[in-house]
Formats: C-alpha cells, sequence, structure tokens
C-alpha cells in the first residue's frame, strides 16, 4: 500500500493504527466489489441459457443475484439462505460499514476518498496516487499538482474520517 517513508509529523503509534485500519478495509473491501471485475469463469460449463458460453464467475453471480437454475445439485447458484427476505443478497456487517463509511467519505471529502481508494482497494503507492491525482487534475482543466506529503495528508485525514464513520 503505501510503501514510502514520508514524514509529516505523525507519530508511529498512529501510522501504524491507520495501516491496520487500511488492511481490515481492504479485506473487507475485497470480499465482494461494488461492481465485479470479471463476469466469466475461464472454463467452459453450464452457462444458464446462454448456450455454450462459459459460466458467469462467483463475483458476478453475486451481484446479479440469484439465477433460477434448471440444473439438480448444480451448487453454483447462490443459495437462498444467503439472501435476505427482500430477495437481495446479504453481506457481512463489517463490509456493510465499511461501504457506507466509505461512501459517506466520498460524499464529504471527494479528494480524500480517491486518495484512500487508490491506496486501499488498488494497493497504490504515494507515488502512483500523486500522478494520477495530478494527471487526472490536469485532464479536468485545473493546476493543482499533488505531491507525496500532500497524498499522505489526504490518506491520513480520510482514515481518521472513516475510522470514526466505521
Amino acid at each position: 500500500m503505501i510503501a514510502e517513508s514520508v514524514d509529516i509529523g505523525i507519530s508511529q503509534h498512529r501510522m501504524k493504527t491507520i495501516l491496520r485500519w487500511m488492511h481490515e478495509f481492504a479485506k473487507d473491501w475485497t470480499i465482494q466489489g461494488e461492481i465485479p471485475l470479471r463476469i466469466h469463469e475461464s472454463g467452459m460449463g453450464q452457462a444458464f441459457g446462454l448456450g455454450s458460453a462459459p459460466p458467469f464467475s462467483p463475483e458476478f453471480m453475486g451481484y446479479i443475484g440469484e439465477l433460477e437454475c434448471k440444473v439438480d445439485g448444480c451448487g453454483s447458484c447462490i443459495s437462498k439462505d444467503r439472501r435476505d427476505k427482500y430477495g437481495t443478497s446479504r453481506n457481512s456487517h463489517s463490509r456493510t460499514r465499511t461501504t457506507k463509511a466509505f461512501r459517506k467519505l466520498r460524499k464529504f471529502a471527494p479528494r480524500e476518498f480517491d486518495a484512500c481508494y487508490l491506496a486501499i482497494v488498488h494497493g497504490k503507492s504515494l507515488t502512483q496516487i500523486s500522478t494520477t491525482l495530478t494527471d487526472r487534475s490536469y485532464a479536468l482543466g485545473h493546476d493543482e499538482e499533488y505531491t507525496q506529503v500532500s497524498v499522505l495528508m489526504l490518506i491520513v485525514s480520510g482514515m481518521d474520517k472513516l475510522e470514526k464513520w466505521y
């Protein structure tokens, strides 16, 4: 995640706490993402009425919900005990709290969200994040430049908010 060492006057204990929280958020986020990264598995098999297409990946199955499978004992469909009374898929309590905290951060502090999201979900370094944010700033017609120190400050500030809202 954050490989470079940039000193901004934060105690080592606080940085360890921030890194622990980042690790916890990364675990919760990767259980089931907002949007799946792949739709199909790499092999051929049951395609749920789509002909001879490869089967859907578990991430995509969780995203679209339960399909009515015609194959007895298939085992690859989402079981009904993982769904609530409204028919939606249930996430773990910590996953739900993480998602809500990140949504709130995105609403109230979008730059901090961007920095935290790139570090936690994509595992980018401070240098990569500063380059990404600076490039996007120029592409949007702004002249903001992000340094490693400014990115680290955004991450620390964002993590403080995420910890409180979690």
